[in-house]
Formats: C-alpha cells, structure tokens, sequence
C-alpha cells in the first residue's frame, strides 16, 4: 500500500497542469499515489491529465458539477486511504525532495500532524513564505493559531490521518469560503502539533486570476466581516474540544484579538481603529448563541489580553492595535453587541 495521496485539484489550468504534474513524477520519494479531480474545466485540462494515467497509482476523477476550490479538494480528501496525504494545487511545483523531506519528518514523531516546508513565490509575486512551527499542549497550539497565523502555507503540508475513516476536510460553510484553508490550520493545530522545514522545497505561482488574489479586491467593509466571521468560526470549532472554563476564556480571548486585528496583521485585519471598531462587534454577534456559556466578561480583561499578548510572536510596536486600545475597543464592541442584542 502507497503511503501518500497526492491530491490535485485541477481548474481550467490547461496553461500549468503538465508543469505541475510532471514535478510530481519526479519526486525522489516513490511510494505514493495521484488522484487528480478536474472541476468541470472548459479548457484542455482533461486531456493534458488524461496522459499521465499510464502511469501506476494516478488517478483521474472528473467532478459531474461545478464543486468550487473547497468542495473540489475535500472530494480529493474523501478518496483517500493512504495513512498521509498532501494538497498541490494545479499551478504549484514540488521540489524532486519535497515528498521525501516532509514524510521522514513526520514519520520521526507520532504528535505530529502536518509537516510542511517554506515556500518559494513566483509568478507576479516573488518571495520566500515562512509559516512558523505549532507546538506544545492543545491550548498553547490553539492560542498560537489566533495569534501568529493566517498564511496558509501548511495547507500544502503532509498531512497525517489518524486510522482509516479519519479525513479532515477544509471547512466548508464559510461565506465566499474565505480564509477556509486559514481555517484549517487550526483544524490541524487541534489534532497535532504543525512542524516546519526550514528550506524552499515548494514553490507557488501567483497569479491575479487566482481565487486568493480576488479576496484583495471586493469592498473594505466586506473584508472586515469576513475576516470577523471566520475568528468566530475558528472559536466555534475550537470550543468543544475543551471543558475548563479558563481554557474556553482564553479561546475566546484569542478569538477576540484576531478579529480585532491584534493578532499577528494580515493585509485582510483591521489596519486601524476604526476598522477594529467595525469587526469586533460583528465577532460578538457571530457568536451570540454561544456567549450565554462563556464568561465574556472575563475573556475581555486587561489581564486576559496582556496574557495572550505575551504569547505573541509579533513585537508590540509592529502591532495594528496596543492593547490599551483593545480594551476600549472591547468596552465598546460589548456596548454595540448588547444593543445589538436588545440589552439596550
């Protein structure tokens, strides 16, 4: 039996697919599997795919109906049954390493559930992406996640599956499905700890028809909510794997900070006051049929953020949002949240 599934989810990319899986049959590691799902292309994708099929282990599905980037990588997902997987998108390429490499590193340890490298941008953007490790205890992953991590570069990680109906699959339900592969970084955090290989050994293409590049062009205000939407998400699936109050106090602490752009800044956070003023409330209200078993008063303490903002990766003057200011954003958010909510 392989020991990896290579998953290409493939889109119209009649321009890069040869490319992509030519990068894949040459990887130096031999022991995997290629499922590639084609998501109702219009252009010669199927027909550049359909060549590589004489190869052992690859596989070709051809999805009846339009699935979108999330749903057409968890059909990927739930094909496989190889104890590891990882996710390359069409126009990425694979360093002849980088299954070997990646493998041997999570195969070293057992707390591990995904490994992933740095990554090499080319294409209109060209630069070096680092995604820092996730370790320790489950509270201190989680809490590392809300604070320090929105690239997702670990979603082209190998990732580990626990016994044979285990399949994480990227979140879905999400509006726009943004930030779902963000999102699934704290999926992964929740079931291990996340480990980094120090070296370029992936390389992804950016390009301005791409679906991320599109989130850096709908309407500011649109983006603040989404961005508050999917911290709430993220609360609303960590939660239930923890019963302490304290350990639920700090999640929604940290839940709190991200939304309100005090976490580690993204080009998506609020960039200042004002737009924290318009995501936080919008955080609460997303939460509100959570709230009445949550201390919130609590989790929005002077001693609670200057806790997590220990526990930050970022340098304070680098940050958006000083926490001084975060506890008057808090006071305020509270105030909108409960006229919101018919408190007056």
């Amino acid at each position: 039996m392989a020991q990896i599934t290579v998953c290409v989810p493939v889109y119209n990319a009649a321009e890069f697919i040869a490319e992509t899986l030519d990068r894949v049959a040459a990887q130096t590691f031999t022991d995997f599997k290629v499922l590639i799902s084609i998501d109702q292309a219009s252009d010669r994708s199927e027909e550049i795919c359909r060549r590589y099929l004489t190869r052992p282990n690859w596989e070709l599905i051809v999805q009846p109906k339009n699935l979108g980037w999330v749903g057409n990588v968890n059909a990927l997902i739930e094909r496989v049954d190889t104890p590891y997987f990882c996710i390359t998108p069409h126009d990425d390429l694979l360093d002849p390493r980088y299954l070997a490499e990646v493998y041997a590193v999570a195969e070293s340890d057992t707390a591990i559930s995904c490994v992933y490298s740095d990554i090499r941008s080319f294409g209109s953007r060209v630069t070096n992406i680092t995604q820092p490790e996730i370790r320790g205890g489950r509270l201190d992953r989680v809490c590392d996640f809300f604070l320090n991590h929105y690239v997702a570069i670990s979603f082209r990680g190998l990732i580990r599956r626990k016994h044979q109906n285990d399949r994480p699959f990227l979140p879905v339900g999400l509006r726009r499905n943004f930030a779902s592969d963000s999102v699934w970084i704290l999926d992964l955090a929740l079931r291990g700890e996340l480990r980094r290989i120090p070296e370029c050994l992936y390389f992804k293409r950016y390009a301005e028809s791409t679906v991320h590049a599109a989130w850096s062009r709908w309407e500011r205000q649109e983006v603040l909510s989404l961005w508050a939407e999917q911290a709430a998400r993220c609360v609303q699936r960590a939660l239930p794997h923890f019963d302490d109050a304290d350990e639920r106090t700090m999640i929604l602490a940290a839940g709190f900070m991200r939304a309100s752009g005090a976490s580690r800044p993204s080009v998506f956070s609020p960039q200042d006051p004002l737009e924290t003023a318009m995501a936080a409330p919008t955080f609460l209200l997303e939460l509100n049929h959570m709230l009445p078993q949550l201390d919130l008063k609590a989790a929005m303490s002077p001693a609670i953020v200057d806790r997590l903002f220990a526990l930050s990766r970022y340098p304070w003057d680098r940050r958006p949002l000083p926490a001084t200011l975060l506890q008057r954003v808090r006071r305020r958010s509270i105030r909108f949240f409960r006229q919101s909510m018919g408190g007056g």
